[in-house]
């Protein structure tokens, strides 16, 4: 018999709160177009809020709702 020799896992890296806060406030203070900082920082919002990638970003399309 053979015995199997586990694998000690490690954890991934994660950053720290204080760190995600200042990346998704940078826009506003580097961009000069208030438009453009605007838009990036929702862009960093919604990619750590929801966790989704990059690429599902790209191709979101917001739907569009009528009273009609």
């Amino acid at each position: 018999m053979f015995k199997m020799v586990k694998k000690e896992r490690r954890h991934a890296n994660v950053a720290d709160f204080k760190d995600l806060v200042a990346l998704i406030e940078l826009p506003t203070q580097v961009e000069k177009d208030p438009w453009v900082a605007s838009r990036n920082r929702a862009v960093l919002e919604m990619l750590f809020a929801t966790g989704m990638r990059i690429s599902e970003l790209i191709n979101y399309t917001v739907p569009i709702y009528s009273d009609q």
